[in-house]
């Protein structure tokens, strides 16, 4: 047990019962006594059934595939029973998580929700225990749990602006021509809008009618290679640095380009990949901290 906090409607609930108290101890009113008696009994039950509503509640987290820092990452919360009754109205929350609300487990049930993660820094983040609550079954108290479990997941820098980023092409193109690789190109399709894609090529038809941003894809340049190189600095320039890096690599992996990183004293060549944009993205997110303020 964690902790209970007694909600406006069970403040409301007490100041109920002293007055009906305070009457009958004026009145002696019959009727006034069974309302107390009443009020009492469901007084006492309350947090009793709303302790057990929680009993059994097992939580196992289904991080994201990717997280950016700053920006809300989905994936999903597996929550199991192992009593045999069912629960209602749990809420589940946590370090970096959005809450999340099941509305019905059954008793040795699973049920697979939704949920959001969203981490303000980069880098690899460990993750606590989860905290489970219920205000079952009248809203009067919230009895809230924690569930001690543990996780981790590596944070990407936030993909935006292009700062201090020196990109290069391999076969000796001018920077100015390399990045004109990410407006070019001949028309190739639409893909769903990620972070780092240029804003400049979302479909804004296409948005319209199916809701959600759509990004252009050329393959105009597809065999290119880049190598993306970030520059010294310290504090919050070497941070801008690095989002600008990242954006760089997902907008260069996403018009077919292989791509290589000049990060502190790494030096990779070139290549191309799921696995190796996630290892790029991934030393991105483990760069030394330079007094990050």
């Amino acid at each position: 047990m964690r902790g209970v906090t007694i909600l406006g409607p069970g403040w409301v609930y007490l100041l109920v019962g002293v007055m009906v108290g305070l009457g009958y101890v004026l009145t002696s009113s019959p009727v006034l006594a069974v309302i107390g008696c009443a009020q009492l009994i469901v007084g006492v039950l309350t947090p009793v059934i709303c302790w057990v509503n929680l009993l059994g509640v097992r939580v196992q987290r289904g991080l994201p595939d990717e997280l950016f820092a700053g920006v809300v990452g989905y994936g999903d919360i597996w929550v199991s029973k192992t009593a045999p009754f069912a629960s209602i109205d749990i809420e589940i929350w946590g370090e970096g998580q959005i809450p999340a609300v099941v509305e019905w487990l059954p008793g040795t049930g699973l049920v697979k929700v939704q949920a959001g993660w969203r981490c303000h820094q980069r880098g690899l983040v460990r993750l606590g225990s989860v905290q489970i609550g219920s205000g079952f079954p009248f809203g009067f108290i919230f009895i809230q749990r924690e569930l001690y479990t543990s996780d981790e997941m590596i944070v990407y820098p936030r993909p935006v602006g292009v700062g201090n980023l020196i990109a290069e092409a391999c076969e000796g193109d001018t920077i100015s021509e390399t990045r004109s690789l990410w407006g070019i190109g001949y028309f190739s399709g639409l893909v769903e809008h990620c972070p780092g894609d240029d804003p400049r090529r979302i479909h804004w038809p296409t948005t319209a009618r199916l809701g959600h941003r759509m990004t252009v894809i050329c393959d105009g340049s597809a065999d290119q290679e880049v190598v993306v190189r970030v520059e010294e600095a310290m504090g919050s320039r070497w941070e801008s640095n690095l989002s600008a890096a990242t954006a760089a690599v997902q907008r260069h992996f996403r018009a077919g380009h292989s791509v290589g990183l000049w990060l502190e004293d790494q030096q990779l060549a070139p290549h191309s990949g799921a696995r190796w944009r996630q290892r790029l993205l991934s030393l991105l997110a483990l760069a030394s901290e330079r007094n990050r303020t």
